[in-house]
């Protein structure tokens, strides 16, 4: 975790072995949270208000306003009373004062377009097994008193995201929601998907496969055999890649050879089911951002990254045959035999709506092949 910390500019020495540092990591890497002046991060320091709206917003892509260096509150507080939400606006110094585990449950459970208080917040939360208690999933292991920690705030955050809250309405109603309307708690223990893993994949994994006709093009297929699936190309994309019907789009490298491939899900497609699949079983158009993570592990998981869309990332290093996971580009050995498998999800249906299967270079540095 060191190269990683190097990799984002920083070493802060209080997260460090800390239980949170990789959800730090995390966190850090898409912009949810900030440091302190010292260089710290303060992980186990209970979370006013005013940080745990900056957080929360910014993780659901809120663009907040910034007003000189006088106030960098206003942003959240002015969302926070368009939207409805439960804070405490009006007296200043309570924006920074703790907040209980039970008043941030409050206010997520807003930002699902529900109006629910107090305990009700939590059993919504609960129900909806968005986050689990601190012992356990019921109303006492939840301990609502407790004061909300840092490391707490953005691992909410982080488990969330994992479960597929990546867009959430964030207005919530003027009127109490009916209490008769929150999900049962769970009766068996909710176990949270493992977090940070990474699982191995085939080489076969770069293929370009039509589930529908049993066909198979391995990385490094021919122009000739792609077209005499996909016909003539309709021109090329921004990157030189060759666009076809169904969504598909190739790469080719000088010798006329599939280097890279794309798929995207067509807006005004019908509701045949596509005819793309992943060697690992993956359909693609079908499955979801729960059989992404358990496929391919959820290390590479980023979370909501732009309209109607939520990330996950996965790099490999191609070593005497085989592909290995690599959690970052700092244990790559070689680039030249590095690939990245990338994903794009509906932030609504959690449908996967875009692949992309290219070499490290071409997947991280596409200004390289930009054509003229």
């Amino acid at each position: 975790m060191r190269n990683k910390w190097l990799r984002l500019g920083r070493q802060p020495h209080d997260l460090q072995g800390h239980w949170a540092e990789r959800v730090f990591q995390w966190g850090i890497e898409v912009h949810i949270i900030d440091g302190y002046p010292d260089g710290s991060y303060q992980p186990d320091k209970p979370v006013g208000e005013a940080e745990f709206l900056k957080m929360f917003y910014r993780s659901n892509g809120a663009v907040l306003k910034v007003y000189g260096n006088d106030d960098w509150t206003r942003g959240s507080y002015g969302l926070a009373r368009m939207w409805n939400h439960p804070v405490n606006s009006s007296d200043y110094q309570q924006r920074f004062a703790p907040v209980t585990r039970r008043h941030a449950a409050e206010i997520i459970a807003s930002a699902h377009g529900v109006h629910y208080m107090g305990n009700d917040a939590i059993l919504y939360l609960l129900g909806r097994q968005l986050i689990n208690g601190k012992t356990v999933a019921t109303l006492e292991g939840f301990a609502g008193d407790d004061l909300l920690t840092r490391a707490e705030a953005v691992q909410w955050i982080r488990s969330m995201k994992l479960k597929g809250a990546l867009e959430l309405p964030m207005l919530r109603p003027k009127a109490p929601s009916d209490p008769r309307l929150i999900p049962a708690l769970p009766n068996e223990p909710v176990e949270d998907v493992e977090d940070f893993v990474l699982n191995p994949v085939s080489i076969e994994e770069l293929s370009l496969i039509d589930g529908r006709k049993s066909l198979k093009y391995p990385y490094g297929s021919s122009r000739q055999v792609i077209e005499e699936r996909f016909g003539t190309s309709e021109g090329q994309d921004f990157f030189q890649s060759e666009m076809y019907k169904e969504g598909v789009s190739v790469h080719f490298n000088e010798e006329g050879r599939m280097n890279s491939w794309k798929w995207k899900w067509e807006w005004d497609q019908t509701e045949e089911p596509t005819a793309f699949v992943m060697n690992s079983g993956l359909m693609l158009g079908e499955g979801t951002l729960s059989d992404v993570l358990k496929i391919y592990g959820t290390a590479g998981f980023k979370g909501y990254s732009g309209f109607m869309s939520g990330s996950a990332d996965y790099i490999y290093e191609l070593v005497d045959g085989q592909l290995l996971p690599r959690p970052s580009t700092d244990e790559i050995v070689d680039f030249d035999q590095a690939y990245v498998i990338s994903f794009s999800v509906d932030s609504q249906t959690l449908k996967v709506r875009y692949v992309l299967v290219a070499p490290y270079d071409f997947a991280f540095h596409p200004e390289n092949y930009i054509g003229d």
